[in-house]
C-alpha cells in the first residue's frame, strides 16, 4: 500500500558505499605485509580469501529454516529472524542472493499461508486525501509497466554495531548499543528492476497539498495473515526531486521479488 497524505512526516535514510576491489587489495596487502613481517610465505589473493572462508570453504552446508524462504547456510545466524552476511567471504561488487543479509522484524511472509504475498492475490493500493485518482495494482499490472534498472547498496542502519561495543565501549549499561550484533555483514549490492515512481504518480495524480508518501507493507505481521504494522514515511518533496531514481522494486537481476528472506 501507498497512502499519500497531506500532513508531513520526516525520513532518516543512511546510504552507504563498499568499493570491494579496494577491500579487496587491502586484505592482500595485509596477507602480505604479515608474511613478510613474520617470515612466513606471502598468500596468493585467491589464498588468503580461501583461508578467510567458513564451512567447508565458503561452501557452507544447507540450513533451511521456517523464518526464511532460502538456504541460509552461507549466513551468520543471529536469531530467528535475522541473518548476518558472512563480510570476510565478499569478493564480488554484486552480493549473490544466498549471502545477501536478512533484516527481518516478523518471519518472511510465504504464499502457502498468507494469500496476500501470493502474486495471484497480492494487490498494490495506492490511495490518499493527496492523489486525484486512488488506483489497485495487481502484480502483473505492475510487471507490465515501464521499469528502470540500478545496482544499489541496501544496508542496515545497525550494521558495524559491534564497532561500537567493541570500539567506543559501549557493550552494557546506559551506553550499551542495542541490536543485532552485526559485524559488518548487514550490507549487499544488488542490481534491481523497478517501476519509477514518476510513472506511478503520473497514474494517481498528486494534489498541490501532498506533503507525504507513505510506503506500507501490509504483509509483515506478527503471523500470517495479520495486519502488518511495518512502512516507511518519505516527503514528496524527496521524491519529486529523483522520481526516476526512486520505485517500486519487481525484481532483483532476474529473480522476482520477495526472495530475499
Amino acid at each position: 500500500m501507498i497512502r499519500i497524505p497531506h500532513t508531513s512526516d520526516r525520513r532518516i535514510e543512511a546510504e552507504t558505499e563498499m568499493d570491494a576491489s579496494r577491500r579487496r587489495f587491502f586484505i592482500g596487502m595485509a596477507a602480505g605485509s604479515l608474511g613478510a613481517g613474520l617470515g612466513i610465505p606471502r598468500l596468493s589473493l585467491a589464498e588468503t580469501m580461501a583461508r578467510l572462508t567458513h564451512r567447508q570453504g565458503g561452501r557452507g552446508p544447507s540450513r533451511f529454516h521456517p523464518s526464511f524462504v532460502k538456504d541460509v547456510g552461507l549466513l551468520t545466524d543471529l536469531n530467528a529472524t535475522n541473518q548476518g552476511g558472512a563480510w570476510w567471504n565478499f569478493d564480488s561488487y554484486i552480493t549473490p542472493i544466498e549471502q545477501f543479509y536478512i533484516r527481518n522484524e516478523y518471519a518472511t511472509p510465504r504464499a502457502e499461508l498468507d494469500r496476500r504475498v501470493d502474486p495471484r492475490f497480492w494487490r498494490l493500493h495506492i490511495h490518499g486525501d493527496a492523489v486525484e485518482r486512488p488506483i489497485e495494482i495487481t502484480y502483473d499490472d505492475l510487471l507490465k509497466m515501464p521499469s528502470r534498472r540500478i545496482q544499489s547498496v541496501m544496508q542496515c542502519a545497525g550494521n558495524g554495531r559491534t564497532l561500537f561495543w567493541e570500539q567506543e565501549g559501549m557493550p552494557e549499561g546506559d551506553r550499551r548499543v542495542k541490536g543485532n550484533g552485526w559485524g559488518m555483514g548487514g550490507i549487499g549490492m544488488a542490481e534491481w528492476d523497478y517501476v519509477p515512481m514518476s510513472h506511478i504518480l503520473d497514474l494517481v495524480g498528486l494534489k498541490p497539498n501532498a506533503k507525504a508518501c507513505l510506503f506500507w507493507s501490509g504483509v509483515d505481521g506478527k503471523a500470517p495473515n495479520t495486519e502488518s504494522d511495518t512502512g516507511r514515511p518519505m516527503p514528496i518533496a524527496d521524491i519529486l526531486e529523483r522520481p526516476d531514481d526512486i520505485g517500486l522494486a519487481v525484481e532483483r537481476r532476474g529473480i522476482r521479488t520477495p526472495l530475499l528472506g
